[in-house]
């Protein structure tokens, strides 16, 4: 008779760094054929002597996934008198085949064949990494499965965000210069004004001719074009690079471990519909399991104690991007030249030149009419504050399901 099961590979994952499962997983549809046993009137086949009653994996009879396993009768778990309790003949000449032979009674059991769509069997582990027990004698896998259950959450942490020295600055003119009727230190009310306005946006170029003749001296009874003063340049624009928000992240871990193991021939000796299989042992769950890929409900029947493992993590843990805001305490100089020409944009007879922001006395209550602009010191100090990021955002997820439903004890 040809013998079904499949087989569990173990993904080679640790607690705490995973590795996805090999490419043989525990999916259902990964089965192997076993040879029919021969030997059924002797117990001294190629696989090892009979089974002692005391013996729990006999002779090391059971077939490996190659079909090449023992023909002897001292297969898995033999019972006393030499009955292998799992190859389905009547080994010992009691006439009792495999489970209702007395002789298996004590360490098998009938179980429900395995419903459509499922694997098995698997006697499972569920337990604390550092207790992960090997795999029995009656269920020899020699990859079995490793999963995991229960993510341990662990917060990760983000550095602190900081900002750099502004950039991309302009040094932005003054929009007016002003002439007064009175000396600089003089400035007081009242006072006789006279504005010299400049281009939106002015570059510093030669600008006229609108202006104020010279020589005249009916701004309150004094000349008219005595004193000039303007407001200093201001820095606009520009930004500061933001740094820092930088993940420490520790990896995922797991608070339980699931090993499972299969590799048990299905035995005879069972009605309709059920297969005698070994009794799991602890620190094995008692009851035998299937299992499915996925996250699966359990199907209808015995298999009804659920248990859902795991052998990766989708993981999105990181840092909000750190932000910076506009830049303040910037500062630029400029100075400022007037020009007694009247044709336009004419800047040739220089009459004082005079820090943007300051206030310089003119001579002789001259002409005004032509200025110009030169940027002296270019932006420079200032800051950017902080002004979001470097949180932690993300999170981890378990992936890679596998489904194990076991029989309630």
């Amino acid at each position: 008779m040809a013998l079904h099961h499949s087989k569990l590979l173990r993904a080679t994952l640790g607690t705490a760094i995973l590795v996805a499962m090999p490419a043989a997983c525990i999916y259902p549809d990964y089965s192997f054929n076993e040879p029919e046993p021969t030997g059924a009137t002797g117990g001294n086949g190629p696989g090892g002597g009979p089974s002692s009653s005391t013996s729990a994996n006999g002779g090391g009879g059971m077939s490996s996934s190659s079909g090449t396993g023992s023909t002897g009768g001292g297969g898995t778990g033999g019972g006393t008198g030499g009955e292998n309790c799992l190859n389905g003949l009547d080994d010992d000449g009691d006439s009792q085949v495999d489970c209702v032979d007395p002789d298996c009674t004590p360490g098998y059991s009938c179980v429900p064949s395995i419903p459509f769509g499922w694997s098995g069997f698997a006697t499972l582990f569920k337990g604390v990494p550092a207790q992960e027990p090997a795999c029995p004698g009656s269920f020899p896998s020699p990859q079995p499965y490793i999963g995991n259950a229960t993510l341990i959450p662990e917060a990760h942490t983000c550095s602190a965000c900081s900002c750099g020295t502004p950039t991309g600055q302009t040094c932005d003119l003054p929009d007016v210069i002003t002439l007064y009727n009175k000396p600089c230190g003089q400035l007081v009310s009242p006072l006789v004004y006279s504005p010299l306005n400049v281009p939106a946006d002015w570059n510093g170029s030669c600008h006229g001719p609108s202006g104020y003749l010279g020589g005249q001296t009916d701004c309150d009874g004094l000349p008219c074009n005595t004193s000039a003063t303007s407001s200093a340049p201001t820095v606009t624009g520009g930004s500061c690079a933001a740094s820092g928000g930088n993940a420490t992240v520790p990896p995922a871990s797991w608070a339980i471990l699931g090993k499972a193991c299969g590799e048990a021939p299905s035995g005879g000796g069972c009605g309709a519909g059920s297969v005698c299989q070994p009794n799991p042992q602890p620190p094995f769950l008692p009851g035998l399991c299937i299992y499915k890929g996925g996250d699966n409900s359990c199907p209808a029947g015995d298999f009804t104690d659920r248990h859902v493992f795991y052998q990766d993590v989708n993981d999105t843990r990181g840092c909000s991007p750190c932000q910076c805001g506009t830049p303040t305490g910037s500062t630029c100089k400029a100075s400022l030249s007037l020009f007694s020409e009247q044709q336009a944009n004419s800047c040739n007879t220089k009459i004082a030149t005079f820090e943007a922001g300051a206030c310089t006395n003119l001579s002789g209550n001259p002409n005004v009419f032509g200025r110009s602009a030169t940027i002296t010191e270019p932006p420079s100090g200032g800051s950017c504050a902080v002004s979001g990021g470097g949180q932690p955002i993300g999170s981890v997820t378990p992936t890679n399901a596998t489904t194990f439903c076991c029989i309630t004890p």
